[in-house]
């Protein structure tokens, strides 16, 4: 709430528009703030250490149930998909895709589904996308069509407009906004100990089982 509809210009503009409007220090709190603590759209940054220790936990589980000769066939090890965001973000189809196939066979889920499944999901996305763009263009922000001729099928969107504090040419360079998150006393020690995380996982390869991890369980 401290950066959020607090400003009397702002209060009742949306979380794009104090992204763009905010000075840069307010709005790269405000934006790793959302994705830290809001569990629908955000919270992705505590999701994805969570993941990280549920995985370390699980990979040592299955050890020991290896170890005793108690493991069912066919989960002798853990199966990761890592997905980047930019990859999501330039190429939403392709990659939404490869998230269906990793977790469904064509046995299970019918390619018919699969493609019906990501259309949906890219006309969403390219829907959603537009409105961002009007809003930060002035205009309304709440059309629902993305034009004719648009089919979403890898559609280049790196060059879509990003009129806010994520865009390093309106709001300073990285350097600067890692300072402003690492000055806060909050934020930036949950950070640290995440990054810190990450690191080890990285560092090990992918090795759940690395007991340096251990720590980070506590």
């Amino acid at each position: 709430r401290l950066h959020y509809r607090t400003r009397p210009r702002l209060k009742e503009s949306s979380y794009y528009t104090h992204l763009r409007h905010l000075h840069p220090k307010y709005a790269v709190l405000l934006s790793t703030i959302h994705m830290m603590t809001q569990g629908v759209s955000g919270g992705d940054i505590l999701r994805m250490a969570n993941n990280i220790i549920k995985l370390r936990q699980m990979t040592v589980l299955l050890q020991q149930m290896n170890a005793l000769h108690h493991i069912p066939a066919g989960m002798e090890k853990i199966q990761v998909l890592t997905l980047s965001m930019d990859d999501f973000i330039v190429h939403p189809e392709e990659n939404a895709k490869k998230f269906l196939d990793f977790f469904f066979d064509d046995d299970v889920m019918p390619l018919t589904t699969k493609k019906n499944i990501v259309t949906r999901y890219v006309q969403d996305y390219l829907v959603k996308l537009h409105a961002a763009e009007e809003e930060g263009n002035g205009g309304g922000g709440g059309g629902g069509s993305v034009g004719p001729g648009v089919s979403g099928k890898n559609v280049d969107l790196s060059k879509a407009k990003a009129d806010h504090i994520t865009n390093t040419r309106r709001g300073g360079s990285n350097e600067e906004l890692i300072g402003y998150l690492k000055q806060d006393e909050v934020i930036g020690r949950v950070l640290g100990r995440v990054e810190e995380l990450v690191d080890v996982a990285l560092r090990d390869g992918g090795n759940y089982a690395s007991r340096e991890l251990d720590e980070y369980e506590r």
